[in-house]
């Protein structure tokens, strides 16, 4: 990952930072998607970088693709907005045969 939470100052805006488990209901190509507003984030899975989109710009959606088996997978998301103007984060994911969506509340377990 190249951005650091600990960069927010350069910024004067607002962070958060969220770590928990992604409950993957079957085993098979994901695709994970990030939307992040005037801020950045940085997306962690399982330990490893997964989506990095740091930095001040505009709103965007970034993604991976992934192959993950079902069952928990250790998330890490790092994530700021500008100077109070921020659009939010979105999350999304595309299980295998299905529709882009963002994901569900029962696919998050959040320890902060």
């Amino acid at each position: 990952m190249t951005g650091s939470f600990n960069e927010l100052s350069k910024y004067s805006g607002r962070g958060w930072i969220y770590e928990g488990f992604l409950i993957v209901p079957q085993d098979g190509e994901y695709e994970i998607a990030m939307e992040s507003g005037t801020g950045g984030a940085l997306l962690q899975l399982d330990g490893k970088p997964a989506i990095d989109h740091w930095g001040k710009h505009l709103p965007e959606e970034r993604s991976i693709r992934l192959k993950l088996s079902a069952g928990r997978h250790p998330f890490h998301l790092e994530f700021f907005t500008v100077g109070g103007h921020g659009h939010g984060l979105y999350l999304r994911w595309t299980p295998p045969g299905g529709h882009k969506t963002v994901v569900p509340t029962w696919a998050l377990e959040c320890d902060k």
